[in-house]
């Protein structure tokens, strides 16, 4: 079956060259409840919409003529990390205005109540020139001590009053597992710069994946698409062209990879890979959208599927993915999937 939203991308360009460009940070934040905070079922949305208004309010400013629709992505925090929009010399998807965001969120697997000196911990990926703007970042959560999170447990019924919270500590995370503090609170000395490291770091370790089958537990609500509909049990070569398409167009348009590639062998290769077991269960939940003002409806499936023998050339792709997610919604944390050798 050909791979249906990859078709122009084909000639000028490899898969191996388009993850050499491809770059980013992880960024792990613990926040304290001062009293009790309640997020709900799924707190991505929760968290995405905190730390995006705390971003808006601090580097949009209110005299900004583009304030609704950024126009200044490169030199603005807000519009770099939330208001991707496709560069107008962009080699491919010319038909569209907004592309790939250039952060995944990694969210508490839960919510629920968090009581006085409870940690609230969540993760941001920041990709390519966005991870420039992470100073912008770890401010905006530090607004959040103002600004609060989730819900107050003292709030009135039917009231949005926010919970009280303190940023404790910011973490830069390594490739190879290192964890490097770059803020505490009440430590003197700020901020500690970070950088991003090269995909190759961070997918080093997939050789080690090679020859056996495969058990990958997604984490989170996660949402493949084919043909307009919900894919609800992911065959490999569904799974592979999300994850391709995604650390492609992550790479063009955040890093400067290549644009157009001959990836139709590589997701060709996906055909063989059989599905060994499958348990998954499908979520479904409405967020509350700021933006909208209204509900949105969200769903994915949960859960865990093994496959079998996986090529090679495809194991650096499901390693970004552990990283940056696969499927819509990574910016809410959707997406998250670890991988183990069955």
């Amino acid at each position: 079956m050909p791979c249906q939203g990859l078709r122009e991308q084909v000639v000028f360009g490899s898969a191996g060259e388009s993850l050499s460009a491809l770059r980013w940070m992880r960024l792990a934040f613990e926040l304290e409840a001062i009293e009790p905070v309640e997020l709900p079922e799924f707190p991505g949305s929760s968290i995405r919409g905190a730390f995006g208004q705390a971003l808006r309010e601090l580097f949009c400013l209110g005299e900004c003529p583009w304030r609704g629709e950024c126009r200044r992505p490169d030199s603005c925090a807000f519009g770099r990390i939330f208001e991707s929009r496709r560069p107008e010399a962009a080699a491919v998807l010319s038909r569209v205005s907004h592309v790939t965001a250039a952060f995944a969120l990694r969210a508490p697997p839960s919510g629920g109540r968090f009581e006085p000196g409870a940690r609230i911990a969540f993760g941001v990926a920041f990709v390519g020139r966005a991870a420039d703007f992470h100073p912008h970042a770890v401010e905006a959560v530090r607004r959040l001590e103002e600004r609060g999170l989730g819900r107050s447990a003292h709030a009135r019924p039917r009231t949005r009053t926010r919970g009280r919270v303190v940023l404790a500590t910011v973490e830069s995370r390594e490739p190879e597992g290192v964890a490097r503090t770059i803020y505490r609170r009440g430590a003197p000395g700020g901020l500690f710069a970070a950088a991003p490291s090269p995909a190759g770091r961070w997918t080093s370790g997939a050789a080690r994946w090679a020859g056996r089958p495969l058990c990958i537990e997604f984490l989170t609500p996660t949402l493949l698409v084919a043909g307009g509909a919900p894919v609800r049990t992911p065959d490999f070569r569904a799974l592979a062209t999300a994850l391709v398409r995604r650390s492609t167009s992550l790479s063009h348009f955040h890093c400067g990879g290549p644009g157009r590639l001959d990836v139709l062998p590589l997701l060709a290769a996906a055909d063989g890979v059989e599905i060994l077991s499958s348990e998954l269960h499908w979520s479904s939940w409405t967020r509350w959208s700021g933006r909208q003002r209204r509900a949105v409806p969200m769903e994915g499936f949960v859960g865990k599927v093994t496959y079998g023998l996986v090529p090679g050339a495809l194991l650096p792709f499901l390693a970004v993915g552990e990283e940056l997610h696969v499927g819509k919604g990574a910016t809410f944390g959707m997406g998250a999937y670890r991988v183990r050798p069955s």
